[in-house]
């Protein structure tokens, strides 16, 4: 599963963290800390860059954040971000191809 998750992008700190809250359900960040003898902080970093590519929520009960993973929550922030970038191709391409110079031609291969 490790290997799976660093093909699509994944470092390994984020891989442990999110199957670390899979494993454990919804945790504060300290938990996950201890259980994977990671500092705090740097749990915190992971858990919050998961949460803004859409991988894991967070809620917060009064001063102490929890977060939680689904893995339904990933394919769905996976299928937006192919969408985002599929737009972003289909914007760029015509801007670049106004920048290319109309008297270069593709270069002749010959073997």
């Amino acid at each position: 599963m490790n290997e799976l998750l660093k093909k699509l992008g994944w470092k390994e700190k984020e891989i442990r963290c999110y199957l670390a809250l899979l494993e454990l359900g919804q945790q504060p960040a300290s938990v996950i800390s201890k259980q994977l003898y990671i500092p705090k902080a740097t749990v915190l970093f992971v858990l919050h860059r998961l949460t803004e590519r859409g991988f894991v929520k967070r809620r917060k009960k009064m001063k102490t954040e929890y977060f939680f993973a689904d893995p339904q929550d990933l394919h769905g922030a996976y299928q937006r971000e192919l969408r985002e970038r599929s737009q972003a191709l289909e914007k760029v391409v015509p801007l670049l191809e106004e920048c290319k110079n109309p008297l270069t031609s593709p270069p002749k291969m010959s073997f």
